[in-house]
């Protein structure tokens, strides 16, 4: 299954979307660095061609909590069919 995140203009629109609910967002591709609550807490990896996406997380507070939901939510906007997987990892 491919996913309509495989067009530029739509991984735009990802970063646009993000941003317009208060995350940091810096992209490289299919790459977005995230920062929430003045913290960078996370990475989404984008795998358009899988159908699916990656969150990692950074710790488990509640602007980690915060921000997967909002990730989660416009990704489903998006693309319903996209599957994200949420990965923790260390708060180092």
């Amino acid at each position: 299954m491919f996913s309509e995140l495989g067009v530029a203009r739509n991984r735009l629109r990802l970063a646009w979307m993000l941003r317009e609910r208060g995350v940091y967002v810096r992209l490289h591709a299919y790459e977005y660095l995230l920062g929430y609550g003045g913290m960078i807490l996370g990475v989404l990896l984008l795998e358009p061609s899988r159908g699916s996406a990656s969150l990692f997380l950074r710790g488990e507070g509640e602007d980690a909590e915060r921000l997967a939901e909002i990730v989660g939510d416009v990704l489903g906007r998006l693309d319903p069919g996209l599957r994200l997987s949420v990965v923790r990892v260390g708060a180092g």
